[in-house]
């Protein structure tokens, strides 16, 4: 590695690059929000000392309302990818972000295909560049590369986080390239997998009981897997007859107030009756658990819900699906748009589009054609029965 950036102490920061000598050159940075809400980025040079000193003043200045747009200062050596992606996840901010450790996991190739390009000299040949070269690799399973390829998907949300990476840098008043990243992300393949009833009929007996009964509770609630098997009693409002995570969603923390339903009642009953004849303890108070009380871990889902799968013979069905047959369902419920976002904790209508896939028949039925609607088995207008 030929650049390292660290943190010092709070708003001070240290950066040592390798020289074409071979010999470590230091630069120190103080980076802190002022007064107006801006995040602020300074070099103070590469003694330790003027640096704090430096930044003492640059508080002072900043307690005094002072204008720092009036003589913005900028590095004095450019800054790389690398240099600045790890100065961006010590910025308290993004600690604090709910996707910190996918974000982690998403920066690795970006450091390893840009790492060495400068903020300033970002091209969008280098975002398309990225997107090819991300293609040909293969994802990387137990450590090793895999067959299968890097899906677009992927690359999208690695080429979001560089993009949300370059704006933290512009609003730090760090100088970079004006690159623009319109049209330069790929655009992931939307599913559209909604489990028919004869393949619940056929999969949902084959699932460990813990398994159908969370499968069942996200198809009723569109709650996500990761906010299912975090869910304590305390986020069940039986008063209000809702679900509101603590926090809102765990992926975005976006708000939401997922429905209630009686088979959801129902489940809850079942679990908590259980328990009370039960020896299990369940120590973190956590409402859905594995048959023996341990925690249920999204390692555990994936593989029950595979070996189910294949045994079912339901094809592509993920866990995460069941969100999609939700809100298509409720599409069909004639639940409005609105209460459909909010139960679900979409923010935008675009996203909440991309969850909704109403079927041919479903069509039909809207419009009255059609009295009795299933993917199965259909009423026509003279009442006699016909196959979807």
């Amino acid at each position: 590695m030929t650049e390292k950036f660290e943190r010092i102490e709070k708003h001070l920061y240290r950066r040592k690059h390798l020289t074409s000598t071979g010999d470590w050159s230091t630069l120190f940075y103080g980076y802190f929000v002022d007064w107006k809400g801006k995040r602020r980025w300074f070099p103070f040079g590469d003694n330790l000392k003027r640096a704090r000193e430096e930044l003492e003043k640059k508080r002072v200045q900043n307690r005094e309302k002072f204008d720092f747009d009036a003589e913005k200062m900028k590095p004095e050596i450019g800054i790389t990818i690398l240099v600045w992606s790890e100065a961006y996840f010590n910025l308290e901010e993004v600690k604090q972000k709910r996707s910190l450790d996918r974000d982690r996991t998403l920066v690795a190739p970006i450091r390893r295909l840009l790492g060495d390009k400068l903020l300033t000299e970002l091209k969008r040949d280098h975002l398309f560049g990225y997107t090819n070269d991300r293609r040909k690799e293969g994802i990387i399973r137990g450590g090793k590369e895999s067959r299968k390829k890097v899906s677009d998907g992927t690359i999208k949300n690695e080429l979001s986080l560089l993009r949300r990476m370059i704006n933290l840098a512009r609003d730090a008043g760090l100088e970079t390239s004006a690159v623009s990243f319109r049209d330069a992300l790929p655009q992931a393949n939307s599913r559209e997998r909604v489990l028919s009833n004869a393949e619940a009929a056929r999969l949902f007996p084959l699932v460990p009981t813990w398994l159908r009964r969370l499968a069942e509770v996200a198809q009723e609630t569109a709650l996500s897997e990761g906010d299912l098997i975090r869910l304590t009693e305390d986020m069940i409002d039986e008063d209000q007859d809702v679900i509101v995570p603590a926090g809102g969603r765990i992926k975005t923390g976006v708000r939401q107030i997922a429905p209630l339903t009686d088979r959801v009642s129902a489940i809850l009953g079942e679990i908590r009756a259980e328990r009370t004849q039960s020896k299990i303890r369940n120590v973190r108070g956590l409402v859905f658990t594995r048959d023996d009380g341990r925690p249920i871990t999204k390692d555990a889902i994936a593989s029950a819900l595979k070996r189910a799968c294949r045994d079912a013979n339901v094809r592509d069905f993920r866990f995460h699906d069941l969100r999609h047959c939700a809100k298509t369902n409720w599409a069909r419920q004639g639940i409005s748009t609105e209460a459909a976002m909010l139960a679900a904790g979409h923010k935008s209508f675009q996203m909440h589009q991309r969850y909704v896939h109403l079927q041919n028949q479903d069509i039909a039925k809207a419009f009255g054609i059609r009295q009795e609607c299933s993917q199965d088995v259909h009423t026509t207008r003279n009442g006699s029965k016909a196959a979807s």
